[in-house]
């Protein structure tokens, strides 16, 4: 039998996420067995956008204070309550590069800690982009987050090297090779 929640409890909340506390129940021989688990949500979900040129990707570059060194990664950030996808994947492209883009195309979503979290990441990629001003928030310049254009040789040598370790670009990674390259 699958196991069922008995209760669920938001043990901690922030502006950015929260901590959910569920009891699930097992039956098991006739027993029931209780089993606490707890899990990490955002509080919006997030998506990922792969600029793309000839054969270069957009990738960014920024120091992630829980690697405690500098990350390189795609496009991406969480979405504003009420958007939809495809909107706050332009919306991040523009902010983190300055690069507009007229389309976006869809790719998958991804949960990235199923074990851990229910937070959805929305996966596009878009060629139709035209250059424009950047416009970082305040924790992007402190992280100082950069942008430049890598081919994809370089990212797959950067993945072999493990100089790319982020799961959510790894994953989107995967879903822009089986879709269009």
């Amino acid at each position: 039998m699958k196991p069922y929640a008995k209760y669920t409890t938001i043990e901690y909340k922030n502006p950015y996420f929260f901590v959910k506390r569920r009891l699930f129940v097992f039956e098991k021989d006739g027993k029931e067995i209780p089993c606490p688990y707890y899990t990490i949500h955002s509080n919006n979900d997030f998506v990922v956008v792969i600029g793309r040129k000839d054969d270069k990707l957009l990738m960014t570059s920024q120091y992630r204070m829980a690697l405690e060194k500098v990350s390189n990664e795609f496009v991406g950030g969480f979405m504003e309550e009420g958007e939809k996808p495809e909107d706050a994947a332009k919306r991040e492209l523009a902010e983190e590069t300055g690069y507009r883009a007229s389309r976006v195309t869809f790719l998958g979503t991804i949960c990235p800690l199923v074990s851990k979290g229910g937070t959805k990441g929305h996966i596009y990629t878009t060629s139709s982009i035209v250059e424009g001003k950047r416009d970082l928030d305040y924790f992007e310049k402190l992280v100082d987050l950069k942008h430049r254009w890598v081919s994809i040789e370089k990212i797959e040598e950067m993945i072999k090297e493990g100089e790319i370790v982020d799961g959510t670009t790894l994953s989107a990674w995967a879903l822009l090779k089986v879709n269009i390259l």
